[in-house]
């Protein structure tokens, strides 16, 4: 065998068990944030929701599936038109008080 061969099959089994730690980390997130009572989003830096617990799947009534992508203002502009992208921004931003 190669030992470009071998590199190769070194790299893949370092991507593998970093695959496997990475789901494991994942799902330890998942339960923690599920055994919380709360409803809890958590937002990437355009507030579109990119994971959410189980009570925030009951509160919004829908599958968690149908959450994520979606923001506050897609979600909510139809039930409270309030929303709007700067407030958002502005509420969200580290250090500002609202």
């Amino acid at each position: 065998m190669s030992d470009e061969m071998k590199r190769l099959k070194e790299e893949n089994r370092l991507l593998k068990k970093s695959e496997k730690t990475l789901r494991s980390q994942q799902e330890y997130l998942m339960a923690i944030l599920n055994s919380i009572a709360d409803p809890i989003c958590i937002k990437d830096s355009k507030h579109n929701w990119v994971l959410v617990n189980d009570m925030f799947c009951a509160v919004a009534g829908q599958d968690r599936e149908e959450l994520i992508g979606k923001s506050d203002y897609e979600f909510f502009r139809k039930k409270r038109p309030m929303y709007s992208g700067r407030w958002m921004k502005r509420c969200c931003k580290p250090g500002v008080k609202t």
